[in-house]
Parts: structure tokens; C-alpha cells; sequence
């Protein structure tokens, strides 16, 4: 075999493993691309997760000032109750001292 075959056949075998290569390249290529569409992807969901927890955060501070309202309504309430409270037992007492008297005659207003 002469010098110009062995070169021929080294340039030939060399071609077609460039072109293995660039099929190699391509299918990775092909990867890369369908890598970068998922991770975009991913980035859409973190930024709505993001924006979920945003509205959640702003919701329990609604929440908590909610509760802060009512707990300020129990304590109105309680103090009415005990208010009340006090006024029926005054009108018990002074009905347990009013039926001791059998017979309170009162004028008649003509």
C-alpha cells in the first residue's frame, strides 16, 4: 500500500468518526435544549410558588389581625357579661327582699 492509500484511508476513517461526533453533538445538543425548556419550566413554577406564598404571607397577616380584632370583641363582651351579670343579681336580691312583704297596698291614681 502506497503512502497516498494510508493517508486516504486515515482521512477516511477520521471522517466518519467526525461524523459519529456530530451525530454525538447533535443528540446532546437535542438534550441541552429539552434541559433549558424543563428548567425554564421549573423557574415558571418556583416564580408561581413564590407568588403563592407571597398571598399566603399577606393572608395570615390578615388572619392575625382578624383574630386581634375578635379577641379585643371578647373582651367588650366580657365585661358586658359581667355587667349584666351584676344587674341580675341585684334584681334577685332585691326581689328575695320584696316578696318578704305579703301585702303593699298602693294608691290608686285617679
Amino acid at each position: 500500500m502506497q503512502m497516498e492509500d494510508k493517508i486516504l484511508a486515515a482521512l477516511g476513517s477520521i471522517q466518519s468518526d467526525v461524523s459519529a461526533m456530530r451525530k454525538d453533538i447533535t443528540g446532546l445538543q437535542d438534550k441541552v435544549d429539552n434541559l433549558e425548556g424543563r428548567f425554564d419550566n421549573l423557574e415558571n413554577k418556583v416564580d408561581s410558588l413564590q407568588n403563592d406564598v407571597a398571598e399566603l404571607k399577606q393572608d395570615v397577616g390578615t388572619l392575625k389581625q382578624d383574630v386581634n380584632e375578635l379577641k379585643g370583641s371578647m373582651d367588650e363582651l366580657k365585661e358586658a357579661h359581667e355587667i349584666t351579670r351584676s344587674g341580675v343579681n341585684t334584681l334577685l336580691e332585691w326581689s328575695d327582699n320584696v316578696s318578704e312583704v305579703k301585702h303593699f297596698p298602693l294608691p290608686r291614681v285617679q
